[in-house]
């Protein structure tokens, strides 16, 4: 299931406890949207990927 930025965005609101957006405009979605890049080069850089490989992988992530 692939997410779109917003609703990535929407869901770390969702977490602590605030309203959803419509948009990322205010500096709270902004620091998210930040944070949210940072997670995400954080995993796809740290690991090594083979791209000569073709498999329909799936992540699955599990809240705690």
């Amino acid at each position: 299931m692939a997410a779109t930025l917003l609703q990535l965005v929407n869901r770390v609101r969702r977490e602590i406890g605030w309203e959803d957006v419509a948009a990322v405009t205010d500096r709270v979605s902004v620091i998210l949207v930040d944070l949210i890049g940072a997670a995400q080069r954080e995993v796809l850089e740290t690991l090594e990927w083979n791209f000569t490989d073709r498999h329909d992988g799936v992540l699955k992530l599990v809240k705690k």
